[in-house]
């Protein structure tokens, strides 16, 4: 709410006071509306794992590396035991795992064929995301395609 702390006489300036709910709603809409970037403004990178998980302890540090290298992909990290529906609605067996998102549709799935925490390592995160990434996104090229050929 915002209301004035005083009659502004004229030639005055008024000050407004506006509550702390104003100001983190505005603030909210405000990272809403410019906090996407062009290029992967509806990709959503979700990153399930669980506190019981061994691996998932070791593979969260390499998925946040990787993630501080793609700035403009949306990435949240969840606990698998806490987000049943999206067990069922992604149908997902186990972690870890990344779950790529096009607004509400799933656009590709990274760690069911994962064997080894090694699996999760940089050079094999960014060949996934980019294989996957030519699908949503047009005008994108292959990974190793040439134009022109």
């Amino acid at each position: 709410m915002i209301r004035r702390s005083v009659a502004a006489a004229p030639g005055w300036r008024v000050r407004v006071h506006a509550s702390w709910s104003g100001r983190a709603a505005l603030l909210f809409v405000l990272v809403c509306i410019f906090g996407r970037s062009a290029d992967a403004a509806e990709l959503e990178l979700r990153y399930y794992g669980a506190t019981w998980c061994a691996p998932c302890h070791k593979v969260e540090p390499m998925v946040d590396r990787w993630a501080a290298e793609h700035p403009s992909l949306r990435i949240v990290k969840l606990d698998y035991d806490a987000n049943k529906a999206d067990r069922l609605n992604f149908n997902l067996v186990g972690v870890p795992m990344l779950v790529l998102l096009d607004g509400d549709k799933v656009v590709a799935k990274y760690g069911e064929g994962a064997q080894r925490i090694s699996d999760f390592a940089y050079d094999r995160l960014e060949w996934w995301y980019e294989s996957v990434r030519v699908n949503v996104e047009p005008g994108m090229e292959q990974p190793g395609s040439r134009s022109g050929s």
